[in-house]
């Protein structure tokens, strides 16, 4: 495995320049590949796992077709059970071994979402669903970002549990993560795929921060600036998203922030022994609406 922590192109900065071809038509490009190391064949796209598209509907659809698909984490598992056996009774989930001893379906097209809340019943819901429908269906582990420890100890567990089922269970995806270290630590974990991208969590937009040439209000950063990152390190901004939702906006230490945002902290009864060496051993990201004054020091970069 290898993480690329240097700048990645993406499609911005790529020209795709016509050749010369065989094919005909469009319609004649064969889009299926075959991941073998994963035991799954299918055409690269999935649905997002978002109430609105995280539907049985729609990932009937997307699994006619040869795509991959999930399903949004507040399906309750007596109703994914009948989903997955109507689709297998119709023929559109199959799955089996062949006389080589090898998988062959599309059981592991179908992501059922997951979270971290109450993990022990969401746990129990994958054993459930694997134990009476007898598919190898795929989990998605999904929260707001995944830099919180215990997430890397889900996928161990969920990584140990699909080891244990015939051709090594589905698979697992874990996200959302935005940096190569956190990516590496939770393949290591047992993830087959990493989802990147932090969801919408903010600031307020006169929230001032540090940037290379001095502080500045969040909402006059412009694409290019250097932020001073939890690192002590500055790295450019790429991007720029604005959300408006006031309503939800609460108050840590005078600053205003959504529940969901993340603040790097360490546990006070640890404090003392957190220096500028060890601190990633002792700091981990956690939401504000689960800050406890009790417990918790948040990690101030000078």
């Amino acid at each position: 495995m290898l993480i690329h922590n240097d700048t990645q192109l993406d499609f911005d900065d790529v020209l795709i320049a016509p050749q010369t071809t065989t094919i005909n038509h469009r319609g004649e490009v064969d889009i299926f590949r075959e991941y073998k190391h994963l035991d799954v064949v299918g055409i690269p796209i999935i649905s997002a796992n978002m109430t609105q598209t995280g539907t049985y509907a729609i990932a009937k659809e997307m699994l006619k077709y040869g795509m991959f698909a999930t399903l949004h984490k507040f399906h309750i598992p007596k109703e994914i059970i009948s989903f997955i056996k109507r689709m297998k009774k119709e023929g559109i989930i199959y799955g089996g071994i062949d006389g080589c001893g090898c998988y062959e379906g599309n059981e592991k097209n179908l992501f059922i979402t997951v979270g971290k809340r109450n993990w022990e019943d969401e746990f129990n819901k994958i054993k459930t669903i694997y134990k009476e429908t007898n598919s190898l269906v795929s989990v998605l582990l999904d929260v707001p970002n995944a830099y919180i420890p215990e997430i890397v100890d889900c996928v161990k567990q969920l990584r140990e549990f699909m080891d244990k089922q015939d051709c090594g269970g589905g698979l697992i995806a874990v996200g959302n993560v935005c940096s190569g270290d956190e990516t590496q630590k939770l393949i290591l974990a047992g993830a087959n795929f990493v989802k990147v991208g932090i969801g919408p969590s903010c600031f307020n937009g006169d929230m001032k921060i540090q940037t290379l040439n001095g502080i500045k209000k969040i909402k006059d950063i412009e694409l290019g600036d250097k932020v001073l990152t939890h690192t002590g390190s500055y790295k450019k901004v790429v991007n720029k998203f604005i959300f408006r939702d006031n309503n939800s906006f609460i108050k840590i230490n005078n600053i205003e922030c959504t529940p969901n945002h993340k603040f790097y902290v360490c546990n006070k009864k640890d404090k003392h022994l957190i220096n500028e060496n060890n601190y990633k051993k002792y700091c981990y990201w956690i939401e504000a609406e689960n800050l406890d004054n009790n417990i918790h020091s948040i990690i101030k970069i000078i």
